[in-house]
Order: structure tokens, then sequence, then C-alpha cells
């Protein structure tokens, strides 16, 4: 039992960053960014990059400086989807599907092949715990990502970022930049799935070009299970900030738990991605006939 707790709270923690940012895109701008895909091999390359580069930094440095560059690595690919999508007046899904054409010919570039090997010591490794070394730096970084995620919603931006989604011609009227909201937001996004690409990236020791592949899935699987679990959160009285931030976690938890619980019962976890993309259209399609919502508007994704 404690094993599986230990599994299932890396997996958490290594993937954390990503649904914090595909909540930022998918539930509070509503608008289709898939390429956090790119920004999730991209920011693996530029944290790795960093680490082989500044190996010889003190350890807190240099996990500083490595977390910190694999954000900017995920900044970028984050701003060329934004400055396509609102400088270009391309629409985001497609700007998102151009991003994403762009960095793979940059990852084959960098990786100099799809999979590049880690050389030289993991800084989120400390060996407390021999069999998940990287646990306690995770749950470090992750706790501060959660007080930063949290304080994040309820500065002027945060808000933004939710009005943008429910009403743009709000922001417009009171004379804010609907362009600078966007760009801002998905930035923010790619660069939390860089984080997370870091993550994982040093947890298996190498980077593959095409870990980012289903992410958007994972993403939208997790809001959904996080959004369900809502509904028992409001018994309990929080600010809406606050409420909202618990989303990405309470839905990655139940995630990792039920991948984790098929994993025990024998499932061969090749097939789960066609059985999340099973829960999802069975939630979908049960919530929309259990709430008579076949003509009630929603935005395209309906996460």
């Amino acid at each position: 039992m404690i094993a599986t707790l230990l599994r299932v709270s890396e997996q958490v923690l290594l993937y954390l960053p990503l649904a914090c940012g595909g909540y930022v895109s998918f539930s509070l701008l509503r608008i289709p960014n898939f390429s956090f895909e790119g920004a999730f091999v991209f920011g693996a390359y530029c944290g790795a990059t960093a680490t082989s580069l500044l190996h010889g930094l003190h350890p807190v440095l240099l996990i500083c400086v490595a977390t910190l560059s694999a954000m900017i690595g995920g900044t970028l690919i984050g701003l060329c989807m934004g400055l396509i999508a609102t400088m270009g007046k391309i629409p985001y899904l497609l700007a998102s599907i151009i991003t994403l054409g762009l960095c793979q010919g940059l990852h084959i570039y960098v990786l100099g092949g799809s999979l590049m090997p880690l050389t030289g010591n993991n800084p989120l490794a400390v060996g407390l715990i021999p069999t998940h070394p990287e646990l306690p730096i995770l749950g470090l970084l992750g706790a501060v990502l959660t007080i930063f995620f949290t304080l994040f919603l309820s500065t002027q931006l945060g808000v933004c970022l939710a009005v943008y989604g429910q009403n743009p011609a709000f922001l417009k009227h009171h004379g804010i930049s609907t362009h600078y909201v966007v760009v801002m937001g998905i930035m923010l996004s790619n660069a939390l799935a860089g984080l997370s690409g870091f993550f994982v990236a040093q947890s298996s020791g190498f980077i593959d070009m095409n870990s980012g592949t289903g992410l958007s899935l994972l993403c939208v699987t997790v809001l959904i299970l996080g959004n369900v679990s809502k509904q028992e959160l409001t018994i309990v009285k929080l600010k809406p900030y606050f409420t909202s931030s618990l989303i990405p976690i309470t839905g990655m938890v139940l995630y990792c738990s039920i991948q984790q619980a098929l994993l025990m019962v024998g499932c061969n976890l090749k097939y789960f991605t066609a059985l999340q993309a099973g829960i999802v259209l069975c939630i979908m399609i049960y919530m929309r006939k259990s709430n008579n919502a076949i003509n009630i508007h929603t935005d395209h994704l309906g996460v």
C-alpha cells in the first residue's frame, strides 16, 4: 500500500504543473491550446541543458536555474503560438497546430534525433527515499507551485483570464487588451507544461520527442475529473479562486489513482489512452443528458 501511495504521489507531482497549465488554457481562457505538447518537450530540453552546463553550481541554485530554464523554454513556445494567433489573426486551433508542427522540426534539431539520453546527475534526486529519489524535491516544488497558482488566480491577470473565457467583449468594453490577456495566459500555460516536461525527463533519464503526444487528452481527462470533484468541494466554504486551484490537483490525484488501480488489477496500460478517451466520452454524454443540456451553449472544449 505504501509503495502504491508513493507511486501515485510521484506521478501526481510530475504532471501537476501540466494539469495547472491545461487548466489555464482549457478552463480559464477556453481556447484549444495544444502547443503545450511541444512546450513539454522543449522545456525538458532547456532544463536538461541548463543542468548539464551548470552542474558545478550549488544543488539549490542548480534546481532553481534548471526549473526556471524549463519554464522559459515552454514560455517561448507559448509566445510563438500567442503571436501567431493574435498578431497573425489565425484561429486558436490552427495556430496551435501550426506551432506544434514547428516544434517537431525544432525538437529534431536540438535533440539530434527522436531520443536524447541525459548525462550527469539528476538535480531532483536527493536519495532520502531510495525507490523514489525525486519525491522530496518534487513535493517541495509542488507545494510552491500550488501556493503560487492559488495566489495567481486571485490577481487581476488571473481574473482577466477567467473573464476572457466567459465574455471577451467585457474586457474590450473596459479597455483591456484581449491580445495581452491571451498571450500571457498561453505563455503561462506552456511555461508550466515545460516545467512538467523537465520533471518527467529527469525522472526517466531521457528526453523523448514523442513524450508530449496525448497530453491534451490527459489534461482534458484531469480537468473533467477535477470538475466532477468540485461538486464536493463546494460543500466546504472556500474562496472561489482557492476552489478553482484545487480542480487540477484533485483531478490529477484521481487520474493517477485510477491508473494505478487499473495497473494493480492487471490492466495493460498500453490501452489506457483509449480507455481514458472512453471515460471522457461517457462522462460528457452522461452530464449533458442528466442536465438536459442539448440546447445550452457551451464552449468548443466543453470542459
